[in-house]
This record gives C-alpha cells, structure tokens and sequence, in this order.
C-alpha cells in the first residue's frame, strides 16, 4: 500500500468538526491556515507532492515581504509575518502525493521547478518559455485519488471546502473526489493556466465550469484564474441546524476570500 493511503488509514478525525481539504499546499498552506483560525474544529488534509515545498512547511518560511498567515508544521503553529499568533492541535494530515482522476494507485513523473518558483510544480510538464521557470528535476510520485484517501479513512461526512491548485490539474483532482463530490459543500479552484503546461486541454476551464453545473454546483465567482463553487442540493441532506452551522463556518472561512454564500 502507498504510504499515503496508509497515513489516511490513520488519521485520527475529529467528528466533531467539518473537513478541509486543501491540494497544493505548497511552502505556505495559507487556505489551510485559514480553515484552521476561522473553523476551531477543523479536520484539515494537506496535499504536496514536492518534497521541498514540505520541508519549508515543516519547518517554516522565511517571512521577509510575505502577509499571508502561514503553518509552521513542526510545532503545529500558524504565524504572520514572524510572529506566532495561533497553536493549533486540529488533526492535520499531510499527504506527500499527487492527486489525479486514477482508477488505481499509480506512479507518475511530477514535474519539480526550482527554487524560486517551487510553486510551478505539477503532473503537466511545464511550457518554459510560457511559464518562464525552468524544470529542476523529474520525479517519480505516488499518485491516488481523492476519493481512495477518503475511502481509506471511512468518511462519508460533508467536506465543507476542496481548494485545489495543481497547475492544470484542477479538473482531474476536483473529479477524482468521485462520489465525495456530491457531499462537497465549496470547491475552489485554479481552472486556468492559459496553456502554460503541455498537454493541457485548451478548454479545459469552459468544461470544468459545465461539469460541475452538471451534478448540481453553481458557481458562485469567478476571475481569470480561479473558480468558486457551490453546491447548494447538499442543503437537501442536512438539517436546518447543521445547514446553518456549515454557512457559519464556511463563511467565516471565506469571508477571507472575498465572497460568502446564503
């Protein structure tokens, strides 16, 4: 078994509070640090393939010109600027795998940018003249789906939010949640990178946007890189007391992020 699927299998979630997912963490994981300071109850799954990206969030950033609160993995804080302002004890369960609409656990080569662009790093290989970061490295990765993850840890509750940022990836990642899907609250999302990988889909964005309409997501905004969507049928499922205590949440989350949802 991947280790990843392993490290799901024991994860110890709190049942008392909603899930986050966030992919793409990167060197910062500042959605993450959101979820965390907004939702006290927050299970929160972190998701990098990049071994670099996780050492630095592990151990911290260098802050200098950064204003964004971002994790300190090591002693489980989250800091702005340099300085502490929030101990957390949330279960958070980093994951160093990729994720892609698979049908079963593969490995595939990712794509490793280098330093001052680690950020870049994906599934795709990068256009370089496009992008302008130049490939350090190809790396061979453990790649699952969201769904296995969530399978392997028996949940079958409500994610409150997915962010996805993979670099071209969105679509595939955002699908391969399979079923959980539908019990997904807020998916935000890179959907456009504006043929700045290879092998990309040109309309990729445009069929992002008609699936998700599909199964009963409406997007809530949009700007020329990112996607907000909501699904309102999940209100279908719960009661009124839990329906409001996930808006409660969620926007306390993503008042953040510039929009709340009714």
């Amino acid at each position: 078994m991947f280790k990843c699927l392993k490290d799901a299998q024991d994860f110890k979630f709190n049942d008392n509070g909603y899930l986050y997912i966030d992919v793409g963490t990167a060197i910062d994981a500042p959605t993450a640090a959101e979820f965390i300071l907004k939702d006290s109850n927050a299970n929160v799954i972190g998701i990098e393939p990049y071994e670099k990206n996780i050492e630095i969030l592990k151990n911290g950033r260098n802050p200098e010109g950064y204003n964004l609160p971002y994790i300190r993995l090591k002693d489980k804080t989250i800091l702005k600027s340099g300085e502490v302002i929030k101990s957390f004890d949330n279960p958070f369960l980093l994951l160093e795998c990729a994720i892609d609409k698979v049908v079963n656990p593969v490995m595939q080569d990712f794509y490793c940018t280098g330093d001052l662009n680690t950020g870049c790093s994906s599934l795709l290989e990068p256009n370089e003249s496009i992008l302008g970061v130049e490939v350090e490295k190809v790396k061979s990765v453990e790649t699952v789906s969201l769904s296995m993850i969530l399978d392997e840890m028996n949940f079958d509750g409500v994610t409150a939010v997915l962010k996805t940022d993979t670099q071209g990836k969105d679509f595939d990642v955002v699908r391969s949640m399979g079923r959980h899907l539908l019990k997904t609250f807020i998916v935000k999302s890179e959907y456009n990178t504006w043929g700045q990988y290879k092998n990309e889909p040109t309309d990729s964005g445009a069929a992002f946007e008609e699936y998700m309409k599909s199964i009963g997501f409406e997007v809530q905004r949009k700007d020329r890189a990112d996607i907000f969507f909501i699904n309102k049928k999940i209100q279908d499922s719960l009661t009124e007391d839990e329906t409001l205590r996930l808006l409660k949440h969620t926007n306390e989350v993503l008042n953040t992020l510039q929009f709340q949802v009714t």
